[in-house]
């Protein structure tokens, strides 16, 4: 037999490359929306941490859409001059004294910014011979409508004209007037004073009214923001690889840079503004849907199957839908095109897919290959997304221009953990997929029966792929689906060769399911590793240190097949029982530690080591709790005989791996059997957690 060995380590730690560290974003975990809206905006501020700082003329340079031919700054100041716009000294009128020295409250004060931007682009306008794109509106008391049920209202913002709008209504009364966030380029916030305090609301409301944009508006690719306190402008940008914000200049006295700014938003092009013009909104059915064109194929969207990827503003910004093509005529075949970006530089699904198939043929021959590729998505229709005929990468939303270097980093959350990852911009690449299979993640599966059967066709999908020599490195709830009756995996991006000698940093995938050794980038189960007597002592002994990095191996993938198990009996009950056991919330926070991602790794491996207390669960999940110990105590003996053979080859991890796989192949199917011959097992998600996160 081939043996598998996991590539060489090196003698000092592997420094991180941009798709190799691993974030607990907030909002990015199952049970984060909550409804409460304080928490939503911390869980924001916590996944960004810093934001890049940037002179104002970077911002010109690379990210504000060009100014128009034809609009001459000077020729424009001096006309508002004329028409007494401008003091003699050369400041707004609307301003002659500094928004903090008005005794008006700050909506009144800042409505005179509507003055000064009308006069901008009637002056403009008129140079141009150009109707203007967007349209400025303060109305702080009244929220534009949103279909995510957003409470936001921002103090101003710049609207879409009426002939330019992306919005669709779901009401046919000509009375509803409300303006949509659909159609808002870019939002304001304003303050009077422009004390630390002042600073810090504007800049939490403002990564909200973002963080809303990019959240809940699949046509959307990057948005602006822009925050005053007193005469103090600062503009904001984000998209899916980075949040910028300016360093902040005198809108009041410096009339070009704020001339320059509302006339190059105002008569931006559509995909200037950070709109995805490939992209188009609909009424279907008495619903909004979506219009997507893939590869010259129009799909049209019918509902949406997940959009969890979608939550953190600075992720891969991943959604799926259930669609049918237009060109099919009445047949409409339902089908799943996914809308994502990766990092840039790293290959498609649909290409590392291909490869792990050949690899599959070549080793097992054909019958391997048919069987293997039922325990993975085909592929219909792939592209790379082109706007204008640009590649759409989070490069060319900045016009190609480098980030300058240094960058002053800009903090936005109070949290003592300070990620190492929150001040590096890694760029990313937009692509879509179209796949035959509409499947259903564990995560939301109601039935334990369900959930067992397939997490047991994921792992014939990874035996195949661990025996052809591949590791997946991204197995979780949301990366394992059912479809009919058997389990697939997806989410290819992090697959790699276990032999390819590619150094790319150990830690991948989804931090609650990752490995814990890999996770925290030491080895757990080296010899004489001591085994704490208490699970969650301040006093527990350091888990033992390697030099070497810790890089992902067959076994780790089998790892996240238990804390997937592990994560379903955690955080779900009985349905029929409707109470859960008086500690499952307390320990699935123990299991899964949200609030110290320092020490996740650690405190998730103190958990392995650990005896599952079958207490701590319904009694009717005893035979589940029985089945996750032995494939827990499967992996530890795994663990322990591998780690023995650490040197400077690797680990050898081929047999043990094997059969850790065959042991969690036959108590998954015991399992199984056992429910589907008693009683099912219907799957209620645990309040407690949901409430509690």
């Amino acid at each position: 037999m081939e043996r598998s060995w996991t590539p060489p380590p090196q003698p000092t730690a592997v420094s991180a490359t941009p798709e190799s560290v691993p974030r607990l974003r907030q909002t990015s975990v199952h049970l984060c929306p909550t409804g409460d809206l304080t928490y939503g905006r911390q869980d924001v501020l916590r996944d960004i941490q810093d934001i890049g700082q940037v002179p104002f003329s970077y911002l010109k340079d690379a990210i504000l859409p060009p100014l128009p031919s034809k609009v001459d700054i000077d020729k424009i100041k001096s006309s508002l001059g004329a028409s007494k716009q401008l003091t003699p000294t050369g400041r707004w009128a609307a301003f002659s004294v500094d928004p903090s020295a008005g005794t008006d409250k700050a909506d009144v004060v800042f409505e005179c910014l509507l003055e000064v931007f009308s006069a901008i682009i009637k002056e403009a306008r008129e140079s141009t011979n150009r109707t203007a794109t967007l349209k400025m509106i303060s109305s702080p008391s009244v929220a534009p409508q949103s279909g995510g049920g957003s409470p936001s209202r921002p103090d101003a913002y710049l609207l879409m004209v009426d002939a330019k709008k992306k919005s669709v209504s779901l009401r046919s009364s000509p009375n509803v007037t409300r303006d949509s966030w659909d159609d808002i380029a870019a939002s304001f916030e304003f303050k009077k004073g422009e004390s630390e305090t002042d600073q810090r609301i504007n800049d939490q409301n403002i990564i909200r009214n973002l963080h809303y944009v990019m959240r809940n508006d699949p046509c959307r690719r990057a948005t602006f923001g822009i925050t005053i306190e007193n005469s103090n402008m600062r503009v904001w940008f984000t998209c899916r690889s980075m949040t910028l914000v300016s360093e902040p200049f005198n809108f009041v006295t410096n009339v070009e840079d704020t001339i320059y700014l509302f006339c190059c938003l105002a008569f931006a092009e559509d995909h200037e503004l950070g709109w995805d013009t490939t992209i188009e909104r609909v009424l279907y059915k008495k619903a909004i849907q979506y219009r997507i064109t893939i590869n010259g194929t129009v799909y049209q969207t019918v509902d949406i199957i997940s959009d969890f990827g979608a939550e953190a503003m600075r992720g891969r910004g991943t959604r799926v839908f259930k669609a049918y093509s237009l060109a099919d005529g009445e047949e409409r075949r339902v089908v799943a095109v996914k809308d994502a970006w990766r990092y840039a530089g790293q290959r498609r699904e649909d290409e590392i897919l291909r490869d792990i198939l050949a690899d599959i043929k070549a080793t097992g021959g054909d019958h391997a290959e048919i069987a293997a590729r039922q325990h993975f998505l085909t592929v219909l229709n792939q592209d790379d997304v082109k706007i204008e005929g640009v590649m759409d990468d989070t490069q060319q939303l900045l016009r190609g221009k480098e980030l300058p270097d240094p960058m002053s980093w800009y903090k936005v959350s109070l949290d003592a953990f300070q990620d190492p990852d929150s001040q590096k911009i890694h760029h990313k690449q937009h692509f879509r997929l179209v796949f035959d299979e509409i499947g259903q993640p564990v995560f939301a599966l109601q039935s334990l029966c369900d959930v067992i059967r397939t997490l047991d066709g994921a792992m014939k999908g990874l035996w195949y792929m661990h025996t052809a020599g591949w590791i997946h490195r991204d197995i979780s709830s949301a990366n394992v689906l059912q479809y009919k009756d058997r389990g697939l995996i997806v989410d290819l991006e992090y697959a790699k060769r276990m032999t390819s000698g590619e150094n790319d940093g150990g830690r991948k995938g989804t931090v609650d399911f990752m490995a814990c050794e890999v996770e925290s980038q030491e080895y757990h189960f080296l010899p004489s590793t001591p085994i704490p007597n208490c699970a969650f002592s301040p006093a527990t002994p350091s888990i033992r240190q390697s030099r070497q990095a810790v890089l992902a191996n067959p076994l780790h993938d089998l790892e996240s097949v238990w804390w997937v198990l592990i994560w379903v009996l955690h955080n779900h009950m009985d349905a029929e029982a409707r109470d859960p056991a008086p500690m499952q919330a307390a320990v699935y926070r123990n299991y899964f530690p949200r609030n110290r991602p320092e020490e996740s790794g650690r405190l998730r491996a103190v958990c392995l080591l650990l005896c599952l207390n079958a207490s701590v669960f319904p009694p009717t999940f005893f035979p589940a709790v029985m089945a996750a110990d032995g494939m827990r105590e499967c992996l530890l003996v795994s663990y322990g005989r591998a780690e023995m053979t650490l040197g400077p080859s690797g680990l050898d991890v081929s047999d043990l791996h094997l059969e850790c796989s065959r042991t969690f192949t036959k108590m998954l199917k015991e399992l199984y059997d056992y429910l589907k011959s008693s009683r099912d097992i219907r799957l209620l998600p645990l309040p407690a957690v949901r409430s509690n996160i």
